[in-house]
């Protein structure tokens, strides 16, 4: 079979655009509206933000401290899990960001609680797993006027109960966090 110009370059872009979205910073869960923040978080940060309360809570035990990665917290266990946080400098207001991402989480699927109890104001929304592994994500608007984005991936058992207290524990901490004073 001989494929034209124009075809055979259509199906090398697609091919293109798939292999990138697949990579593994989860641009899907960029906020939209949101662009790179002019200040990263460094490891003292993320340690604060995602510190031992939150493993604790979690149940889990072992886990590395948080560290900075591509502009946002991570603290990553093989045998659990992992939590991150990012907030971003925003180009579009921030009830908008916040309202595209709620909608990217029930365009994904699944329950989603909007506004999330956990997080204490309205202008908030999460997404849960069912049952006791896989990726809870919560997005809410903290003391700073920012969209926070909170993710926890369990590959380890973690009940629905650990769950809910880590993300509370996620929230205590974010709240004041001031993005650009960060760093």
């Amino acid at each position: 079979m001989r494929l034209s110009r124009g075809p055979l370059a259509l199906l090398l872009g697609t091919l293109l655009v798939v292999a990138v979205g697949c990579g593994g910073d989860d641009v899907a869960d960029d906020p939209v509206g949101a662009e790179p923040s002019s200040s990263t978080p460094d490891d003292a940060t993320c340690r604060e933000l995602v510190g031992e309360a939150v493993v604790e809570a979690l149940g889990w035990a072992g886990v590395p401290a948080a560290t900075e990665h591509a502009g946002r917290c991570e603290r990553v266990s093989p045998d659990h899990g992992s939590v991150t946080v990012r907030s971003e400098a925003l180009v579009d207001p921030v009830d908008d960001v916040l309202a595209a991402a709620c909608t990217g989480l029930r365009e994904a699927g699944g329950t989603v609680a909007e506004p999330e109890p956990l997080a204490g104001t309205d202008r908030s929304c999460s997404s849960r797993y069912a049952g006791d592994t896989g990726v809870a994500t919560l997005y809410y608007v903290n003391d700073g006027d920012r969209v926070v984005q909170l993710r926890v991936a369990a590959h380890a058992p973690t009940d629905q109960n650990a769950l809910g207290a880590g993300l509370a524990a996620l929230v205590t901490t974010t709240r004041g966090w001031d993005v650009e004073a960060a760093g």
